[in-house]
């Protein structure tokens, strides 16, 4: 998250890192207000639609890569790789 993370705008990156003792990226005591600020700085910068492309293009990736593996293993491995990566909501 980190890298993707990287590239908030200003007023953003400084309340994650700046504005609260520790920031809010890694405080263990971060509060319900503090995980909605965190939360909209990572759908505000970006973050979150990337994280998403990258979790369906590495995704894609692990698909094709299945399509030489022999049955029953490329059932299987392709329920896991949807298991892993699948979003609920």
């Amino acid at each position: 998250m980190a890298d993707v993370v990287a590239k908030p705008i200003w007023g953003d990156r400084d309340r994650l890192f700046h504005q609260h003792p520790g920031g809010l990226a890694g405080d263990p005591h971060l509060g319900p207000e503090g995980v909605d600020a965190l939360r909209e700085v990572m759908v505000a910068s970006g973050a979150l639609a990337e994280v998403e492309r990258m979790i369906a293009a590495l995704s894609a990736t692990a698909e094709a890569a299945l399509a030489g593996v022999p049955e029953p293993a490329r059932t299987v491995l392709g329920d896991l790789v949807l298991a892993a990566t699948a979003r609920t909501g």
